[in-house]
Parts: C-alpha cells; structure tokens; sequence
C-alpha cells in the first residue's frame, strides 16, 4: 500500500472525524471529491463570519491574530507573543498545538490572575451538543499547552432579541451559556477520541463506511453525493 504523510487534527477535523471516520479521512486525503458549496450554505457560513467579528466588539482591549490557518506556526508565535502582553485583554483566533492537535480558539478572554476564559462564537440560538465536543476539544489542547482555563462556553445569539432597525445592541444580541462543568467531565472521552481519530488518519486508503443516516447529523456531509453515488434513490 502507498504510504501517505499522516495529517494533523484540528477541532473541524475533529468534529467531523466524530460523525464519521470517512469523512475525517476524505477531508484529509481527497478533499477533491466534496461536492461544491452551495449559496445557501455559504449564506450560512458568512453569517456564521458576521456573528463571529460582531461577538469580538464585545471585548474592548482584544488581539486579533491575523495569520491565516495557512500559516499556522506563525500564528502560533503572535499568539505566545500576546499571550505575555497583559496589554491584549482578550485574543481573538487565538493558534494553539499540542500532541499533533492545531486548534484556533474564537475568543480567549483574560482575567485579572493570568487565567483565561474559553468562548466559542455561534450564530445559532441554541446550544447544540456538537458544540460542546467543540470547546472540549480546545479546552483539551490549552490544558495540555499549560493554558489555565477558569470558565469555557458558548456565545450565541439571544432568540428574544429584537432589532429595532437603527441601534444593534450587541450585550442583548449575544447571551452566553456557561458549559464549564460539562466540559470538565468531558475531558475523560477526549483522549480516547483522539487515539480512534489518529488510527484513521494513519490508514494508507479510506475506511469502508456505508452512507446512512449519520451522513446529516449533526451536519450535511459535503461527501455524501461521492459516496452515494448508485445507490436507489440518492
């Protein structure tokens, strides 16, 4: 079998690596065959982008790492560089790795004694169980880079908000659901997630999976036209 340079996780390859170990491989190794984006779905990742940098607004004195998740080593190194300047309040995408994980944190809010908050963005109303795995993944990662975290959680949009079309008020648009003690307890499945993860990606030709109803949950995997391809009713 051809021997292929094993790839790093990330907290999406994560997430997508949980749903299904074929779609963690694809996306590593034949990206190629994802379907197109829609306008729909990039409707739904650009407000996805607008709600992220409004929620940044909210933290006055914040640090936005500005290199791209192509150069994530530099990012790395402005991250460390900010991380020791008490100036740099909060920091914004923020680059941490540790035991092969990349991960890019939303917002890292500092407090007072040098310890940190955790708060991922979401522009959705409610808080999904995906989202959790989201931030323990990452809580994973700045614990093992010696990162304290004192609170982790999401921000996301308030449904009894309403815009009255003039004054966008920004602390009643967001709420924030703390997820501190849950995503303590979670940090026992990390490891052992991380480890199944890591085999997939050390397979030198994608796993036999079958296309069923885990192909849509918790989201529309973008190669599921690929692998249902002459199936009956697809």
């Amino acid at each position: 079998m051809k021997k292929i340079k094993m790839s790093m996780l990330s907290k999406s390859r994560f997430i997508a690596g949980l749903q299904c170990s074929l779609r963690l491989w694809y996306q590593c190794y034949n990206r190629n065959l994802a379907s197109e984006v829609t306008p729909s779905q990039q409707a739904i990742f650009d407000t996805g982008h607008q709600v992220g940098r409004l929620a940044t607004e909210l933290f006055p004195g914040g640090v936005l790492i500005h290199e791209d998740y192509l150069h994530h080593r530099e990012a790395e190194q402005s991250t460390a560089r900010n991380l020791t300047d008490r100036n740099a309040k909060a920091l914004f995408e923020a680059a941490f790795t540790f035991e092969g994980i990349r991960i890019r944190t939303d917002i890292l809010q500092r407090n007072d004694d040098d310890s940190w908050d955790l708060i991922e963005v979401k522009s959705s109303t409610r808080v999904k169980d995906v989202y959790k795995s989201d931030v323990a993944i990452q809580y994973y990662v700045l614990n093992g880079v010696g990162i304290k975290v004192v609170l982790s959680g999401i921000l996301h949009v308030n449904n009894q908000f309403f815009f009255d079309g003039n004054h966008l008020d920004l602390p009643q648009l967001f709420q924030f659901t703390n997820l501190t003690d849950e995503i303590s307890a979670l940090q026992q499945e990390i490891y052992p997630q991380i480890i199944e993860l890591k085999k997939v990606l050390s397979l030198s030709s994608a796993p036999d999976i079958a296309p069923s109803g885990h192909c849509f949950k918790p989201y529309e995997c973008e190669f599921w036209k690929h692998c249902s391809a002459g199936i009956s009713g697809s």
